[in-house]
């Protein structure tokens, strides 16, 4: 888990600690991760898609 989220924050250029987030999101197959850090409506590994719900 910990390297997939180094790939992740590279690819991305996410930060580490939002890359584990993703990383553990994914792995349990979520579709959607509710978040104000990220960018709204952004679709990760095209499967995880980032929803602010301050917006």
């Amino acid at each position: 888990m910990m390297l997939k989220a180094c790939r992740i924050a590279d690819k991305d250029k996410f930060s580490y600690y939002d890359s584990l987030i993703i990383v553990a999101a994914l792995e349990c197959n979520c579709k959607i991760l509710y978040t104000e850090d990220l960018q709204h409506n952004q679709i990760i590994e095209n499967s995880l898609t980032v929803i602010n719900p301050l917006l």
